[in-house]
């Protein structure tokens, strides 16, 4: 799993110390939950339900998809880190995942077939399978 942090982020000495972290996939009912977390600076916590599994780490209730990562590489990226981690377990429930593109939210199965926008040909949905994005920037 490859994530890209802003050295500027106040929680990038955090990832530097971890040996391992959790990724969230939130449901299409957290926007609130989401936004939360991409704001600038404060305690990204505060106010926030947690819950801790046998491995420590904190756990946000109701995510749809838990990704357990193990630090594999930390490489600069310039102006970010890139956390490169190998995904060591998988916890899945139902739900649909909130998606956010063009700067708002969408729910997976209201996202049209194409969405064109600049070079960017994004994702097409058939009632079988679903063909990984294209991208075709710069």
């Amino acid at each position: 799993m490859l994530v890209c942090l802003a050295k500027t982020s106040s929680s990038h000495g955090a990832f530097l110390r971890a040996t391992e972290w959790l990724i969230h996939v939130l449901g299409t009912e957290d926007a609130e939950l989401c936004l939360a977390f991409a704001r600038r600076g404060g305690d990204k916590f505060a106010g926030i339900r947690l819950e801790s599994a046998e491995d420590e780490l904190p756990r946000l209730p109701g995510a749809i998809t838990v990704l357990r990562c193990t630090v594999e590489a930390m490489p600069d990226g310039g102006d970010h880190t890139i956390l490169i981690g190998r995904v060591e377990e998988v916890s899945l429930e139902q739900g649909e995942p909130l998606i956010y593109f063009a700067r708002r939210f969408h729910e997976l199965s209201q996202l049209p077939d194409k969405v064109d926008q600049g070079r960017v040909e994004w994702l097409q949905l058939n009632s079988e399978s679903l063909t990984a994005p294209s991208f075709g920037l710069l």
